[in-house]
């Protein structure tokens, strides 16, 4: 969004975040305030034992009751609790502040009290330290005066820092814990930070901690101030003006234009390369201002990525249910902005992917989108001089992207145009396309000029109707448009329709009578909507931005849509009846950005999404295409039940259990040439399907945080987990999953924090047949010590080893700094995967680095790895059993197969100078050159000593004679051929 309006810019933020940032500020303050301000001393306690060293800056609180204290300050217990004091001095917890603490409830130590410090009335910021580093799994519920939270500590997340704003009216804050009905909850505190929150009778104190980042073109700007509850930020971004005499909100907001946002305490500013300074306030409104603070921007732009990626990562982990929508899509575009892409972008140069490029040209406007062959910023041309001397620029988001769709209107009809991209990436300037079009003539089209009467009627057969200007009502309760005549093409002219609704079940701003119709076209143009009321969790009430039903053939293309609600669907097109033997619906080169973060209903085709199919049985023969669509961002799902999906571009931050990027329909074409990136609480890149689904030359990014309990939390399933490809059964011998084919796909991801990851999660079961991934590379890294739930594969499943179908996982490449294959973990056990010709590539620097890792606590077993090698120091016998029956196993094999002439003999020899010699018989198909068999009773390798093993090591040589000689070394078992031929020989 540019942030401009004439010379000024006033951006209006109220909700607050306190992540503090790991770089300097690239401005300062000048202007000092002479108002007179309340102290904002914060009280900082630390509960242990008497004879423990108490933290700097801290008071001790070692149990006992409340009174006058050292200090002055008046806190304490409501009877004395110092035998619960203890000092964990654990190795998980470095905090000295959380390896110490006191218990508010002890069942066996007698204790249920309740804390207490005397306090002046007002608002507070509270920061509580708890949890036990030692013992794990302890439901905690504990309440500070009014507000409770609660979390479950694990080992991977043993003690939680909580902040909360509290009121107080009683002279006293409280902490104790909140018993739950039928649940033993604990209680245990290590240290609580309070600080008041401080202004006077709304005479606003003036803001104190402001804190910049530049960047190219722009700056990302923060008021760090604790403020209280309806205090916020104004932002008045101007040149060469005297804000000095202004005396409040109204008056500014007289006077000169503004934007009024409403929502965060930061915000990234586009900067005008002349603008050095700008005014800070802070208002109540109700009228009353602060002094402002005049901030000069410092002349530079050297900055520490690194820092700004710590910072950016730590903004999205301290995300919570109750931020606005600004503030998470403000995180998320800076985390988009330093996580993701980091590869790909040095030493790039883009170009435009065959058959992408897409134009079309209206009366007044033109759609150019296009896709590129590495993520870039670009930015369009337009002109109607070929030297481009008077030029219409468009650029792309603040972010990089593979797909970009453009938009340019005010355009005159019926004349020639020239345009180029240009990727503007990393401050380069480099034209890669150019091109021409010729906008359209006004005679054959009806023109949309009257809204008085909604919703409009687009009721005439074989039209083309085109919207004249933009549409901003103030709200509406019933679509703008309704589609009732056939083969109706409505063109947006590259105009903006912006709609609020109050209606908690709103159809649609485009929608269609409920009879069938045969063709219909919705083209190029912005949409944003806001849904004020769509909070309905039922699956079948959700608001929905575009609503298509029972078209037979359907389009739409170069859209542009925004959303903000919590129930909502950004574009369903629904085929409910039976009118039509087929369908065709080919959604494609639209952007889609989610700005919301809550998720009410996560179940199935219940939870929100960008594009959604819906289709039943009868509908088998007809073709759901998603191709070249940008979703910049959404909180759950992207793309639902297409079967046609290909060079889409999805971007998930999840807020809810199964938030899957792609899920396609029961069958369906090949799913190809996707890009998909993930974060957040549970994400998948593609769903399972039901049968014969091919997914091939993906590429799927994921980047782990720990969102602790801020977003969505349940009992059960995956909490911060990102995945690649999952395929789940519910039940043994449940759902059938057939011939799922994953080939040449690429999976890259990063954990960190105490997340969870994993590449490939492939279910496996006796209904689960014809699994196969091939020819893919799939690297998975733990940046941390803490991150232990991850790998490049997890083999999950249910119970039963002989009943499973094989999964078959060959010719790729896993790369891990922590394990290659973990066999089962806490959701489930798989059995009977096979690994053939893999290449196990150990990434170096994490001391808990393991091959393979047994977990889930039941039998996983009847694996093989066949003619795979082991590079950097990786072993195929490292094997670390962990919670795992005592019949768990694996083997490893080294196999060649052989089809030589009978007569044929063969010699071969390994590094340590055995020998064997073996004459080709008319039985003779295969050479077991190695057969290992692990399992966790005992615990080591069981060699196979039969004469059909060989049991050699790499590396070896073979020699081949039959009527001459042929010799071949082979380093590891990968190199050896699929089969031993005198074919192979050439």
């Amino acid at each position: 969004m540019k942030l401009f309006t004439s010379e000024i810019v006033f951006l209006i933020i109220l909700a607050v975040m306190y992540a503090k940032p790991a770089y300097s500020s690239d401005c300062e303050v000048v202007t000092q305030t002479h108002q007179k301000e309340a102290g904002n001393e914060t009280i900082r306690i630390n509960f242990q034992p008497a004879n423990e060293r108490t933290p700097e800056n801290y008071i001790a609180d070692t149990g006992q009751k409340y009174k006058k204290q050292p200090s002055g300050h008046y806190f304490g217990w409501s009877k004395n609790v110092s035998n619960g004091a203890r000092d964990r001095k654990s190795f998980r917890t470095p905090d000295l502040r959380l390896n110490t603490f006191l218990h508010i409830w002890s069942k066996e130590l007698g204790i249920d009290e309740q804390w207490e410090i005397g306090l002046k009335n007002g608002d507070y910021q509270v920061t509580l330290g708890v949890g036990d580093p030692t013992y794990t799994g302890e439901p905690y519920n504990l309440k500070i005066e009014n507000t409770t939270f609660s979390f479950t500590n694990s080992p991977d997340m043993p003690t939680k820092k909580v902040t909360k704003r509290i009121k107080v009216n009683d002279g006293r804050l409280s902490i104790s814990r909140a018993p739950v009905s039928g649940q033993t909850t604990f209680a245990k505190i290590g240290f609580v930070d309070i600080t008041p929150i401080t202004y006077e009778n709304t005479i606003i104190a003036s803001p104190t901690n402001i804190i910049c980042k530049q960047l190219p073109g722009q700056t990302w700007v923060e008021v760090k101030d604790n403020i209280a509850h309806g205090i916020g930020t104004l932002i008045v971004y101007a040149k060469n003006i005297d804000l000095a005499d202004e005396k409040s909100k109204s008056e500014l907001l007289n006077k000169y234009d503004h934007v009024d946002l409403h929502e965060a305490d930061h915000t990234t500013l586009d900067m005008p390369s002349d603008s050095r300074s700008f005014y800070v306030f802070k208002y109540d409104g109700l009228g009353n201002l602060s002094s402002p603070r005049k901030v000069v921007l410092k002349n530079t732009l050297v900055h520490n990525q690194t820092s700004e990626r710590e910072y950016a990562i730590e903004l999205m982990e301290s995300l919570d249910w109750d931020d606005s929508p600004t503030t998470v899509n403000s995180a998320f575009n800076l985390f988009a902005n330093n996580l993701f892409h980091q590869e790909h972008l040095a030493n790039t140069t883009p170009e435009i992917v065959d058959k992408s490029l897409s134009i079309h040209n209206s009366v007044n406007s033109v759609n150019i989108s296009a896709s590129t062959s590495a993520p870039a910023k670009l930015m369009l041309e337009v002109s109607p001089q070929q030297d481009f001397k008077h030029s219409v620029k468009v650029a792309i988001d603040k972010r990089y992207f593979y797909n970009h769709i453009f938009h340019v209107n005010q355009l005159i009809a019926e004349k020639r145009y020239f345009y180029r991209l240009v990727n503007v990436s990393q401050n380069k300037h480099q034209i890669i396309y150019e091109g021409e079009f010729l906008t359209l003539a006004a005679k054959t089209i009806k023109w949309i000029n009257d809204l008085s009467s909604l919703p409009v009627l687009l009721d005439g057969n074989n039209t083309k109707y085109v919207l004249r200007a933009d549409i901003i009502p103030k709200t509406v309760e019933s679509p703008l448009f309704k589609i009732v005549g056939d083969n109706i093409e409505l063109d947006l002219n590259g105009e903006l329709i912006r709609v609020v609704t109050d209606n908690p079940e709103y159809p649609g701003i485009i929608s269609t009578s409920k009879h069938a119709q045969r063709k219909v076209k919705i083209v190029n143009g912005k949409i944003e909507f806001t849904g004020n009321n769509c909070t309905d969790s039922r699956m079948d009430r959700y608001c929905h931005v575009v609503y298509l039903e029972n078209i037979q053939r359907v389009t739409v293309k170069g859209l542009d849509i925004t959303y903000e609600a919590p129930s909502i669907r950004g574009l369903v097109i629904a085929k409910n009846d039976n009118d039509f033997s087929s369908y065709y619906a080919s959604v494609t080169h639209n952007r889609f950005h989610d700005k919301h973060h809550k998720v009410l209903n996560r179940h199935g085709s219940g939870g929100t999404s960008a594009i959604q199919f819906v289709s039943n049985a009868a509908n088998k023969n007809s073709t759901f295409e998603a191709s070249f669509n940008l979703i910049s961002r959404t909180r759950q799902n992207g793309i639902q039940f297409a079967n046609l999906i290909h060079q889409n571009e999805v971007y998930v931050d999840s807020w809810a259990t199964n938030s899957f990027a792609i899920q396609p329909r029961a069958e369906g074409f090949p799913i190809t040439n996707n890009h998909i990136f993930l974060t957040g609480y549970h994400a998948i890149a593609f769903a399972w399907s039901t049968s014969n689904v091919t997914y091939e030359n993906n590429y799927i990014e994921m980047q782990g945080i720990n969102s602790h309990r801020n977003r969505w939390w349940e009992s059960f399933g995956d909490q911060n987990s990102l995945n690649g490809f999952r395929i789940t059964n519910y039940a043994p011998g449940g759902q059938v999953r057939q011939n799922l084919k994953y080939i040449g796909n690429r999976i890259k991801g990063v954990a960190r924090n105490g997340s969870q990851m994993r590449g490939l999660q492939l279910w496996t079961d006796s209904s689960i047949t014809g699994t196969e991934f091939k020819y893919g590379t799939v690297e998975i890294i733990a940046e941390d010590l803490n991150t232990t739930q991850v790998a490049p594969i997890v083999i999950q499943g249910t119970g039963g080893i002989k009943e499973h179908a094989v999964s078959v996982y060959k010719n790729s490449i896993i790369r891990s700094n922590l394990t290659f294959i973990r066999f089962g973990d806490y959701y489930g056990r798989g059995q009977n995967a096979e690994f053939q010709n893999i290449i196990f590539e150990k990434i170096s620097g994490h001391p808990k680095f393991h091959s393979f890792i047994f977990d889930g606590g039941y039998t996983n077993g009847g694996h093989t790895i066949k003619n795979s090698t082991f590079l950097h120091g990786a072993d195929y016998d490292d094997i670390l059993w962990k919670r795992t029956s005592k019949d768990s196993n694996l083997r490893y094999e080294v196999e060649i197969q052989v089809e030589l002439p009978i007569g044929a003999s063969l010699t071969i020899s390994d590094v340590n100078k055995k020998v064997s010699e073996i004459l080709v018989g008319p039985n003779t198909k295969s050479i077991l050159i190695s057969d290992k068999y692990f399992s966790r009773a005992p615990k080591k390798a069981q060699t196979n000593t039969s004469s059909k093993c060989l049991n050699f090591d790499f590396p070896l040589s073979i020699l081949i004679s039959h009527k001459q000689q042929y010799s071949f070394r082979f380093e590891t078992p990968s190199d050896l051929p699929e089969k031993l031929s005198l074919e192979s020989t050439n």
